[in-house]
C-alpha cells in the first residue's frame, strides 16, 4: 500500500509541477493526468485489499478512522475554497 501511495503522490506532483516547469503541451498534460488516475485507483484498490485482509475488529477500527479522515477533508477542503471564494483570504486556495 506504501509504495501505490508514493506512486501516487509523485505522479500527482508530475501532472502538477511538469504542466508548469517542463512542457508546455495540453496532450503531455493530459496523459500524465490519465497516468494519474490509473496509479490512483491502484491505489484505492490496494487500500482495499489492506482493509478486507484485517480481522473484523482491524476492519471496524481502519474504516472508521478512515471515514473520519475523509469527512473532516472535505469539510475542512471546503471551508477553505470557501474563504478564497468569498474573498476573506489574499492567496488562492
Amino acid at each position: 500500500m506504501a509504495k501505490w501511495s508514493v506512486a501516487w503522490v509523485l505522479t500527482t506532483a508530475l501532472v502538477t509541477f511538469g504542466s508548469q516547469f517542463l512542457w508546455e503541451s495540453q496532450i503531455i498534460t493530459v496523459l500524465t493526468i490519465i497516468l494519474s488516475l490509473a496509479v490512483g485507483v491502484g491505489m484505492v484498490m490496494a487500500n482495499l485489499n489492506f482493509v478486507n485482509e484485517g480481522d473484523e475488529l482491524q476492519r471496524k477500527i481502519q474504516l472508521e478512522s478512515m471515514g473520519l479522515t475523509l469527512g473532516l477533508s472535505v469539510v475542512v477542503g471546503i471551508a477553505y475554497a470557501q474563504l478564497d471564494t468569498t474573498d476573506l483570504i489574499a492567496q488562492d486556495a
